[in-house]
């Protein structure tokens, strides 16, 4: 029988995934919670990304963070995480672990690690190339403890191909054999949008497979573009969404945005006329006034409410960790970083519809065994 309670802020774990000894995520979560304005994630929302964190062991990732809609009342978040190549994140990922429980419980949990053993794997003519692997669970849209259940059974996941010139055909038969894995069904992933995409002056940084979206769709993201150029960049592509439109927003961020990346969605439909804008400043700035000539045009157009704005500007800071919190499995952590990562616009034919704030949670660490060092004394 589900259990369609609903999720409190004192509910912990949707399931026994992770062991009463096992130091969860959502531990880390816990350290910036005051740093959460309620406008962005009130008691609610943070209930339902515990209760997801709470099932993942805090050494999956050391590069994380939450997917926050500026335009809506609901104060909630999704999760992401980053796992990165040779890191002890794909190790709990590709091996025995306390992960295992997941593995059998959700197919696409068994699909994450077949790849990631892949991943492992030297002769495997994908692994070099994928840097990092992306899990994305739609916790904003949890509001039981079956749904919480579901959305950690079911994540979004995204590949990154490592930068570097590579022909599209050759970049095409890297992830005709990385992205099956990646599958539930071990079904082939369609790439002819890809083939379309001229690659020139771009880089294909991100390819998600949308498991836990009803049509099981694909997200193709590039950087490294000239905003001014991604109008006709995409008619060439085969893209047929409203041009006119889109370069009169092209206007309008060109001179509020260091630098943008473009989403692009596809089904079983075809290509999606909507985009996605990534938007990204300095990331080595910490000074969050840097975003606020985009604020203000986004809360002019009525796409970001005031309270989450304010809220938004008061998120990036150090949180240190406590002298216990320090220490795990060969690391020692100092801080955890708090900054905004990027704001992504999605655009249709009436313009920009929505804006979503990107919050990321970095907690780099230094190795101190001999044994882990090997892997390098710096941990991303």
């Amino acid at each position: 029988m589900q259990d369609d309670r609903a999720l409190s802020p004192g509910s912990a774990s949707v399931a026994t995934f992770a062991g009463p000894h096992i130091r969860s995520l959502a531990a880390v979560l816990d350290r910036v919670r005051d740093s959460l304005s309620n406008h962005l994630l009130g008691a609610e929302g943070y209930a339902a990304l515990a209760a997801v964190a709470s099932s993942l062991p805090e050494e999956i990732t050391t590069f994380w963070g939450l997917e926050c809609r500026l335009g809506d009342q609901a104060a909630r978040a999704d999760l992401l995480l980053e796992t990165r190549r040779d890191s002890r994140g794909q190790e709990l990922l590709a091996g025995g672990s306390q992960l295992d429980p997941l593995c059998r419980a959700s197919p696409t949990w068994a699909a994450v690690r077949r790849f990631s053993r892949a991943w492992s794997e030297a002769e495997r003519p994908f692994a070099p190339f994928v840097r990092n692997l992306w899990l994305e669970f739609d916790t904003a849209a949890t509001a039981s403890r079956e749904a919480a259940r579901q959305a950690l059974l079911s994540p979004c996941v995204f590949l990154g191909p490592s930068p570097g010139n590579l022909a599209a055909a050759e970049l095409a038969g890297l992830l005709a054999d990385a992205l099956p894995l990646l599958h539930p069904t071990g079904s082939p992933v369609d790439l002819a949008p890809l083939s379309r995409m001229p690659l020139a002056g771009g880089c294909l940084f991100q390819v998600g497979l949308m498991l836990s979206r009803s049509d099981l769709g694909c997200r193709l993201c590039f950087r490294d573009l000239s905003l001014d150029d991604v109008p006709a960049w995409l008619t060439s592509g085969g893209w047929r969404g409203d041009e006119p439109s889109l370069r009169r927003v092209v206007r309008t961020l060109a001179p509020l945005t260091r630098s943008v990346a473009v989403d692009l969605s596809v089904s079983a439909a075809g290509l999606d006329e909507r985009i996605g804008l990534e938007c990204y400043m300095e990331w080595l700035k910490d000074d969050p006034q840097q975003w606020v000539p985009l604020l203000d045009q986004l809360e002019a157009e009525r796409l970001l409410l005031p309270a989450k704005r304010e809220g938004l500007l008061a998120f990036p800071g150090v949180t240190p960790f406590a002298r216990e919190e320090r220490h795990s499995a060969g690391v020692t952590y100092t801080n955890l970083f708090r900054r905004i990562h990027h704001l992504k616009l999605t655009v249709g034919a009436a313009g920009i519809e929505q804006a979503k704030a990107y919050l990321a949670l970095s907690r780099p660490a230094l190795r101190w065994t001999e044994a882990e060092s090997r892997s390098g004394w710096f941990v991303e």
